[in-house]
């Protein structure tokens, strides 16, 4: 939030779900939550200064000290083992009608042996091409990130609706920021950036299902 406070709220057509559950923590309150430090449900997924591998875990998201905890947290994910939950950056205006999101391609550990060769292949600003596949048994949404035909993974879950309409009219540049070691780990080995020129009638992240709760 601008004045460096933090705000959380549910989205409203998950708060009424009847499999809505709390996160630790973030009571489900209307109008959401607000406090001066960043909630330690999601400040305990920031890897800590006194680590001494704070500094290499940095260097795989691109990013060097200080660097504020909300920071940490939108570039990495925030995951963990014994859960599904991913954060996600707001985009960022660029330009007039364009958008950026700088984020870890998935699926990474599923890749054969042609999609790991061309992964090790890449470099810093390689250009990258983002394809519909509608025959994707988990979903008809899915986008696939790959280098000259060669498979390299998805686009994040929660990212597609946004992007499908700039994928289809071919309206986005996707390039490599870096390629990681293995020792990152398969969720951190390929960091891209997205630019997406967004529809015209319609602003980014919004909507009846992005509703606060």
């Amino acid at each position: 939030m601008p004045d460096d406070t933090f705000h959380f709220s549910y989205l409203n057509t998950y708060a009424q779900a009847e499999y809505f559950r709390e996160l630790p923590g973030l009571q489900k309150v209307r109008g959401g939550v607000t406090s001066d430090r960043l909630f330690p449900f999601f400040a305990e997924r920031v890897i800590s200064p006194e680590r001494p591998d704070r500094a290499t875990a940095l260097s795989y998201l691109n990013l060097e000290d200080p660097a504020e905890p909300f920071e940490v947290l939108a570039r990495s994910g925030g995951s963990r083992l014994n859960d599904q939950l991913e954060v996600l950056s707001f985009p960022e205006q660029v330009s007039t009608g364009h958008h950026s999101f700088t984020l870890f391609v998935h699926g990474i550990r599923y890749l054969d042996d042609t999609g790991y060769n061309a992964l090790e292949q890449l470099h810093s600003g390689d250009s990258l091409q983002v394809e519909r596949e509608p025959s994707n048994p988990e979903s008809e949404l899915a986008l696939k990130v790959s280098h000259n035909g060669a498979p390299l993974g998805y686009v994040p879950h929660p990212l597609r609706n946004f992007i499908n309409p700039a994928v289809a009219t071919d309206n986005y540049t996707l390039t490599v920021v870096q390629r990681n070691s293995p020792n990152a780990g398969f969720h951190q080995r390929l960091l891209v950036t997205l630019v997406f020129e967004a529809r015209d009638d319609e602003a980014v992240f919004s909507g009846v299902d992005l509703k606060e709760f």
